[in-house]
This record gives structure tokens, sequence and C-alpha cells, in this order.
């Protein structure tokens, strides 16, 4: 697909989750809108660089769902092809790296040679790889390179598909579109902004940074935001302590926010951090729900539906109350008739 030019509104509304047995998932009641319309995201890790090697926890990442379905695998560092398999079920076809450190890339070169033979053996085409060009060129460079012992070329692996500044690529026929959006970070990185099918922006992510204003106004397009933030902060990673600088910056008023890439599990920011400032904190399974167009119809059939069913159970109350009236007032007239009857028997 081709590049395009989007320039949209924010949307508005926040993000919701719930707990099932594979992290979140919406409400029983609302799975067949979900089934039909929805995105939402699931978070497969929040690690930093050494969390993987250290402690087994993976590495950041997050797979975008439509409809229930993976389609967009969002980074694919150490430990996260487990962490994906383990709470969606599959490997997404669509792959989005932001950066060529080993925690958001270092799984890729085995992801690309396995997906790729057993698409091959399906008849499919490989995997689609997508990143900013720079990143593109340093990842095939460089991550790549133990391909070559394969003695086939790195375009038999994947379809690459470079995401330019500025515009919005599509990802293959998902109806779905990224913008990159430029990180401060020692790697050249680029987190984006998710826009659904009608082209309203649905997830601004700024992948591993440090503080910059500039970057949280150019993701903040979106409704919800994923944010990178640690214990100690650094020129290349946001701090816990900036945390309440970026909650009072004008544009974030109304976002729904998750901290993420703060490393191990007992390593996130306290609750009573991040609730006082609006926030929440991203963990291994959670899932979103991503307010689209598309979720918004939904939303919006699901309320049509509860408010006819409400109307229908008033009438159905209004009908039963003034049967009951009826009946009411009928007892007077049938007790004076029953009076009236023993009257005249006793006169007989």
């Amino acid at each position: 697909m081709g590049n395009t030019l989007w320039s949209r509104a924010a949307v508005a509304g926040p993000g919701t989750e719930t707990t099932s047995a594979r992290g979140t998932s919406a409400a029983p009641d609302d799975k067949e809108e979900l089934q039909d319309a929805s995105l939402e995201i699931v978070v497969l890790g929040t690690g930093a660089g050494t969390t993987h090697a250290f402690s087994g926890e993976p590495s950041s990442s997050f797979v975008v769902l439509k409809g229930g379905k993976p389609v967009l695998w969002c980074d694919v560092g150490y430990g996260t092809t487990y962490a994906c398999m383990q709470h969606v079920g599959e490997l997404p076809k669509h792959i989005y790296v932001s950066h060529n450190h080993g925690d958001h890339a270092g799984e890729l070169p085995v992801v690309l040679a396995v997906e790729k033979k057993a698409a091959a053996a399906a008849g499919l085409d490989p995997p689609y790889l997508y990143c900013h060009p720079d990143v593109m060129a340093e990842v095939r460079q460089h991550r790549l390179r133990e391909l070559r012992s394969t003695g086939e070329p790195q375009e038999l692996f994947s379809t690459f598909r470079e995401t330019l500044p500025g515009c919005t690529t599509f990802i293959g026929d998902t109806g779905l579109a990224v913008r990159p959006c430029l990180s401060r970070h020692s790697e050249t990185c680029y987190g984006f902004v998710l826009y659904d099918e009608e082209g309203e922006p649905v997830l601004g992510w700024t992948a591993d940074s440090g503080y910059d204003e500039e970057l949280y106004g150019d993701v903040a397009e979106a409704a919800v935001l994923l944010l990178d933030a640690r214990a100690e902060g650094s020129q290349e990673h946001a701090g816990f302590h900036e945390l309440p600088r970026i909650a009072a910056l004008p544009y974030m008023s109304g976002k729904t926010v998750y901290i993420t890439g703060y490393g191990r599990q007992d390593e996130a920011p306290g609750r009573e951090v991040v609730e006082g400032l609006g926030m929440r904190v991203a963990q291994p399974g959670l899932r979103i729900r991503l307010q689209g167009s598309a979720g918004k119809q939904a939303a919006g059939k699901q309320a049509a539906g509860k408010q006819a069913a409400g109307k229908q159970a008033a009438g159905k109350q209004g009908s039963a109350g003034k049967r009951a009236g009826d009946t009411a007032a009928e007892a007077p007239a049938a007790a004076a008739a029953a009076e009236t009857a023993v009257a005249v028997n006793q006169a007989a």
C-alpha cells in the first residue's frame, strides 16, 4: 500500500479494561459488538533492556486486535514471542518495530524465519515488517544479518514497508494505519499514532523515549496513550518523577494514559502515584479497549438497545399498573352489587 497524508482531530473518551483468563477482555454483554467492530490492544510485556535476561519477564510489547483477531504486533523483543502465544494464541502477520535495540527487535530474525516457512507451506505471503526508513535500514543491516546463514535473500522472509514521517501507512488490508512519531532515544526510534478504518486516531505510543513535550503533543492526537517511563529517568527514558509534569501538559487533559517500559512488575510505579495523576499502569496480559468510530457505533447500538429495553420494561410496568388500577376501581362496584343482591334476597 502507498502512503497517504491525513490530518484528523483527537477522539474523546477513555479506554476501558476488564479481566479474563488471557488478560483482560470486554464483559460478556459486549461480546457481539467486540467481534464486529472492536479495537483493542493486549500488553505482552513492560520489560526494560535487562529485564528478560535477568528475570525472564518479557520486554515491552503489545498486539493490536481488531474484532478479536490479532492484526499488528508492536516490537518483537526478548520474551515477547512466547508472551504473544500465551496471551493472544497466534502471531500477527503484520509487525511494527520502533527501533533496533534487542529488547524491541531481538527475536525478529527467528520469528521471520519460522513464520516465513509456515507461510510458504500454507501458500501464504511471509510476514510484513513496518519501520521508519532509518530504523528499517538499521534493522536490515544489523538485526537481520543472521538470516544470511540461510543463504536466502531477506526479501523472502518479509515484505518490507517503510512508514514515512508525516504520512500514514496502511497496515495491509486491515483498514488500520500508522503515522510514525520521533522519540527521544539513543537509537533511532519511532513510536506512532494508530488510526482506525475511518481515519480516527485511537492510540498514541511513544515507544522508548526521554521526556519530550513535542512527542507527547504529537501522540496526544489519540485518546488512549502508552508512555515510556521508569523509576530512574535519563535522556532516553522518562522518569517517574516527571509524570506529574506530563500529566499537567494542557493536551493531556481527558486522555487515558498507561505507563509501560518500566521493567519488571515489581518496578512498576506505585498505584498511589499514577492514580493521583489520573494515569494507569500497563501490565502483561492487560487488554485495553480503543474507542474509535467503529467502537462508538457499537457502543451506540448497545446503548440504543438498552434504552429500547428500558422503554419496553417501563411500558410493561405501566400496563401492569393500569390493570391494577382498573381492578382496584372495579372492587367497590362489585362490593356494592353484592350488598344489593343480599338485600334483595332478604326482602324476598
